[in-house]
């Protein structure tokens, strides 16, 4: 509470401290600031002129260092209605980027389930792709090992020619070694 208290006046010391920079600050660019000056000069002794015959502030636009009771409740109720609106913005702004959260969470979330959906259909594919590629190296193997066993007869029966032919030609030679 003492720390809001202290932010408050803090806040009331700069507001004011700017206004006054603001005001005092001449209008035109450095090589015409003698002008303003000038201009500051005459409107001063003329607003002094003026205040001197006419003892009213009716005419006085000017910034005011203090105030009337009624003009000080004017200036409080008009800074509560800035309050009052500025809080009122904020806390629109706030539920408006609670809504906004949400309908991005959830446009995210529909994207995501999307992408899960394409993942889980190529994750299908390549499963029945490996089924359908192990099936047919089952299928290859069994070929390969017929083949194998064929290659086995084949070879069983080129060798059993082979000796039939060795046995042949021994038988051969031998009776061409025999005299006769």
């Amino acid at each position: 509470m003492e720390m809001k208290s202290i932010s408050h006046k803090l806040w009331k010391y700069n507001r004011y401290r700017y206004i006054m920079m603001y005001h005092d600050k001449p209008w035109l660019p450095p090589p015409f600031i003698l002008l303003s000056h000038i201009y500051q000069l005459i409107r001063h002794l003329c607003q002094h002129h003026y205040h001197t015959e006419n003892d009213q502030d009716e005419g006085d636009v000017g910034l005011k260092l203090y105030l009337s009771d009624d003009e000080l409740r004017k200036l409080h109720d008009f800074e509560e209605k800035c309050v009052e609106t500025y809080f009122h913005e904020k806390d629109e702004s706030l539920h408006s980027s609670d809504s906004e959260r949400i309908r991005a969470t959830t446009l995210r979330t529909e994207e995501m389930f999307l992408h899960l959906k394409e993942v889980n259909e190529k994750v299908f594919y390549i499963k029945d792709s490996l089924i359908s590629l192990d099936s047919q190296l089952g299928h290859l193997q069994d070929l390969s090992a017929l083949t194998v066993d064929t290659l086995k007869v084949i070879s069983a029966v080129d060798t059993l020619q082979v000796e039939e032919a060795l046995i042949q030609d021994q038988k051969t030679l031998s009776c061409k070694k025999m005299p006769s």
